[in-house]
């Protein structure tokens, strides 16, 4: 099992919202060099990419997220569309009434622990 911040079983697709402490905190990274933070990040998301269930992969960070006209084609590149174009949006707007699972949701996987 994998732990990942979105995902979307509908579609079959991960989100990751990525902040860049985890890369710059001491205490993150763990004793590591960042060149290592971001390889260990780099073999986690091929890990998860290669489940079966996995079919999109999106990641992003604040200022995407905090724009919904940015957030939307990251999220359709991996695969979560809406039901229907809205005319406007709404922060109560649902996409093909598949909302993401709650925060570091579990990707079921075959064998092998999360990292």
């Amino acid at each position: 099992m994998a732990i990942v911040d979105n995902w979307w079983p509908g579609f079959g697709a991960v989100g990751e919202s990525d902040g860049r402490i985890k890369y710059t905190d001491p205490e993150m990274m763990a004793g590591r060099t960042t060149a290592q933070v971001l390889m260990d990040e780099k073999d986690r998301e091929d890990d998860i990419r290669a489940l079966p269930e996995v079919r999109g992969f999106a990641r992003w960070g604040w200022n995407v997220a905090l724009d919904v006209r940015r957030l939307g084609p990251v999220l359709a590149r991996a695969g979560v569309v809406p039901a229907r174009s809205p005319r406007r949006a709404t922060s109560s707007s649902t996409v093909e009434n598949e909302r993401p699972s709650t925060t570091k949701s579990p990707v079921p996987a075959p064998g092998g622990p999360a990292r």
